[in-house]
């Protein structure tokens, strides 16, 4: 699965990430400080799916209508890597052909997926 890891999300789960074997982009440790439209953009240029625990990436999409190629939005109360790594597992494990073109919301408990008019594929 191609993602786009959003610097807030950290170096040890882009590795885990790595380590199972998908194609993994890191703003943390590529392009740090890129403003959130940036990302987007790059998300969508190299068709990835954005991985982030930063909820404004949603009134991009929602309000002023960007496009993406799926965003899992990690709306998490543990945000510590171990605990992103186990629910992030799950999420591809069993979500995995709901990610593409999705804007979806994950809590540690729940799993919400909202498919925008503005999706974009490549």
């Amino acid at each position: 699965m191609k993602l786009l890891i959003d610097e807030c999300v950290g170096p040890s789960v882009v590795r885990w990430l790595k380590e199972q074997n998908h194609d993994v982009v890191s703003i943390y440790d590529d392009f740090a400080g890129m403003k959130d439209v940036h990302v987007l953009q790059k998300s969508v240029t190299e068709n990835r799916i954005l991985i982030t625990h930063d909820k404004d990436f949603g009134e991009l999409i929602f309000k002023k209508k960007y496009q993406h190629c799926g965003i899992l939005f990690l709306k998490l109360l543990d945000q510590q890597p171990t605990s992103t790594m186990r629910i992030l597992e799950r999420i591809i494990t069993k979500h995995s052909n709901d990610l593409r073109n999705n804007f979806v919301i994950v809590t540690e408990v729940n799993i919400r997926i909202i498919k925008p008019q503005n999706s974009f594929e490549l």
